[in-house]
């Protein structure tokens, strides 16, 4: 019987780790969506779907998150639904300078991104040399490892940001595909709800 050849072949139980840990990893993102899709469902006020929320992606996904709502001037709201997932992440106010930088990012201008914005103290940032520099001083300043900004979009506008923080002590401080997509998905949610309480509640002012 021929053997196992090529750069597994000293360690024949790494096709079968990677099965494991590899269906550990969608278990666990499966289990996630479905407990912020729960909890955004259930919810009977938009802060309620967006605290839930932010407490299940920290520390699953991030070490610190923010939901911040566009006012009708167009600027970001101050980050009023936070969570940190450890005592070593710092006080909240150290990260919302940069994270409501970033909020304005992905706003509602015609000129705004309207895609997720990154910051990575490995990979620098994914916008113009200047605005990089100032995020990227915020963010090591604060002792924030990777940083991103995701839109929440709902009938083609954009309600307001997800910011989802990570600190350098974290195993894995960039950001990847998966946790992008997770990011993404959970975001696209809660700007349907954001838009669905904002329509109810200006039909009880209508009624």
């Amino acid at each position: 019987m021929a053997g196992i050849t090529g750069p597994d072949a000293n360690d024949p139980w790494k096709t079968t780790r990677d099965y494991v840990l590899g269906k550990k990893r969608a278990e666990e993102a499966l289990g996630f969506l479905t407990s912020a899709g729960a909890c955004i469902a259930n919810a009977m006020t938009f802060p309620d779907a967006a605290q839930g929320t932010i407490d299940l992606t920290t520390p699953f996904l991030a070490d610190w998150t923010s939901i911040s709502l566009f006012a009708p001037g167009g600027e970001a709201s101050t980050c009023d639904f936070v969570s940190s997932s450890r005592g070593a992440v710092k006080p909240r106010e150290t990260y919302q300078d940069l994270a409501l930088a970033l909020s304005a990012l992905v706003g509602h201008d015609e000129g705004a991104a309207k895609a997720p914005v990154t910051v990575s103290a490995t990979n620098g940032a994914d916008t113009s040399d200047d605005i990089a520099k100032h995020l990227l001083g915020q963010a090591q300043d604060a002792g924030v490892a990777a940083a991103i900004a995701i839109p929440l979009i709902a009938n083609g506008r954009v309600q307001g940001s997800l910011v989802a923080l990570r600190v350098a002590a974290r195993r894995q401080p960039d950001f990847g595909d998966a946790a992008l997509l997770l990011l993404s998905d959970v975001s696209s949610r809660l700007a349907g709800a954001a838009e669905l309480f904002a329509l109810r509640e200006r039909d009880a002012v209508v009624r």
